[in-house]
């Protein structure tokens, strides 16, 4: 499931080019304490790794400026998609936010105004465009392109057995990547330097693998802002809850 958030900021805003990992922080401070602890020691495990469920996009503001020191968002509306494959994230975070009804990024706020659903449908082919990049490697990795799509596959594999309790194997679908539309960079987490990518992707396959690359991301760091793809044709949407 997905939803968009829609914000208001009253003042201009300078956002650091990593702002999704303070972002990161926000989301998980509105869950509730007994779920993070679940995610963080118990959670969906395919092998020795734990998948968080969830995964979201970059901000999307009416009017922005890029600059030395970072990002500009300017005063006005400002959107946030955030999505899970797991329900019981969005008991929890919902509850969390909607006590709250603002966010707070750089020391500004963001004032909640309005949430809406978004639906993929049922779908066996997927063309999709990243809302944020996804991670496939560290730069120490001298992957080809193709060992990247390959990468992408068995990553996404794993997360179709944690969160649908079904096996795939690589040859049971298609993930391909555009190379001509993909944008690389390089981004530090925790000391580590890795490739990110932007632009377009296709995925063919059973319902399940693409509503799992869709709901919780593709690639590594999906709970950090990174992996949240949309299909291109997507319009389907529905305001839920409005603030007046």
């Amino acid at each position: 499931m997905r939803y968009k958030l829609r914000f208001y900021t009253a003042q201009d805003v300078l956002l650091r080019f990593d702002y999704n990992l303070e972002l990161s922080m926000v989301i998980k401070n509105f869950l509730n304490p007994k779920y993070v602890e679940f995610l963080d020691n118990i959670g969906f495990k395919c092998g020795n790794k734990i998948f968080k469920p969830y995964t979201f996009s970059r901000l999307l503001p009416e009017q922005y400026q890029v600059n030395s020191y970072g990002i500009e968002i300017k005063k006005g509306y400002v959107e946030l998609i955030i999505s899970s494959i797991d329900e019981n994230f969005w008991f929890s975070f919902l509850e969390g936010l909607l006590k709250e009804k603002k966010i707070s990024l750089s020391g500004r706020e963001f004032y909640l105004e309005s949430i809406s659903i978004k639906r993929l449908g049922k779908k066996k082919k997927l063309i999709a465009k990243t809302y944020s990049p996804f991670i496939v490697k560290n730069i120490s990795k001298n992957w080809s392109f193709i060992e990247m799509e390959r990468n992408l596959k068995k990553n996404l594999l794993c997360k179709v057995y944690v969160f649908k309790r079904k096996k795939y194997k690589e040859e049971d679908f298609n993930l391909k990547l555009f190379e001509k539309t993909l944008k690389k960079t390089i981004i530090v987490i925790n000391g580590t330097p890795s490739e990110a990518y932007s632009g377009l992707l296709l995925i063919e396959g059973d319902e399940d693998i693409i509503e799992t690359a869709y709901d919780a991301g593709l690639g590594l760091k999906n709970a950090l802002g990174f992996g949240c793809i949309e299909d291109i044709k997507s319009k389907e949407e529905k305001t839920i809850y409005r603030v007046y």
